[in-house]
């Protein structure tokens, strides 16, 4: 998913942009070759510092996942890359003068389709690829492990599997759990399905009382997560979405506060 930000409406006339030459994309091409997308009356171009943002957040939880003894706090990265994805989830879908979210259920399953397209072949082919290694390489009880974590990543619930199965994420055991990766895509997929209901709900009670209802829900988050740690179940704080809402959710405030309908291309 690229990064967007809006742009005056009076550009959309501008002739520094063309028409995309991929349709049906719905971009328009910047002389410097940059896509953006309109969407109502506001049009979003490509943020290179956010890709950035994220490409630094990935790099970091690699070197974690290394093992380098001088890098042992790169899982920070992950916390990163939910904030951000709570960010571009709302510059999607948080409407300005006339919301996206007013255009009823088609809106929310175009969004619900773009998501599944750009996640499933993806997925499907690591799945796939993991279990016919496991079966070639693993014994007969560890591909059994693997199998049932393969159908929990399948239903984007593999946070819960993993929540319920694993002692420590940190363990030595999670080296044979080539999938456990996949905690956090589940994480954020439970979150957009049910992000996009919420705001929603909120884009009808006006833009303040949206922010309002909106912080105190990443607060409850937040205290659930501290409330979870504390009492020794930090695995839960770990994987479970109640407890990372507030990473995803801390993002959209910024969002929120603009004026201008915007929306994101995705390629």
């Amino acid at each position: 998913m690229r990064a967007y930000k809006p742009a005056l409406r009076g550009m959309q006339g501008d002739s520094a942009t063309r028409p995309c030459t991929r349709p049906p994309c719905g971009c328009t091409l910047g002389r410097s070759g940059g896509a953006s997308l309109r969407i109502g009356g506001g049009e979003l171009r490509y943020r290179p510092d956010i890709d950035g943002l994220r490409c630094v957040a990935i790099v970091a939880v690699l070197l974690a996942h290394a093992d380098l003894g001088w890098f042992r706090g790169g899982y920070v990265g992950v916390d990163v890359f939910f904030v951000v994805s709570g960010f571009l989830i709302t510059r999607i879908l948080w409407p300005g003068p006339r919301t996206e979210l007013d255009a009823g259920p088609g809106f929310l399953l175009a969004f619900y389709e773009r998501r599944a397209r750009r996640i499933l072949p993806a997925l499907t082919v690591v799945v796939a690829a993991t279990l016919a290694a496991s079966f070639a390489t693993l014994g007969p009880q560890r591909f059994v492990e693997v199998a049932r974590s393969a159908v929990a990543t399948a239903f984007f619930v593999s946070n819960l599997h993993f929540w319920r199965t694993l002692g420590d994420y940190f363990g030595t055991d999670v080296r044979l759990q080539p999938l456990l990766h996949t905690w956090s895509l589940a994480v954020e997929e439970q979150f957009y399905l049910l992000f996009p209901l919420l705001l929603a709900l909120l884009a009808r009670a006006g833009r303040v009382r949206a922010l309002v209802a909106l912080a105190l829900i990443c607060l409850l988050s937040f205290a659930l997560a501290q409330h979870a740690v504390t009492g020794g179940r930090q695995q839960a704080a770990f994987f479970l979405l109640h407890a990372r809402a507030w990473e995803l959710g801390v993002g959209s405030p910024r969002t929120m506060r603009s004026k201008t309908t915007i929306g994101q291309c995705q390629r």
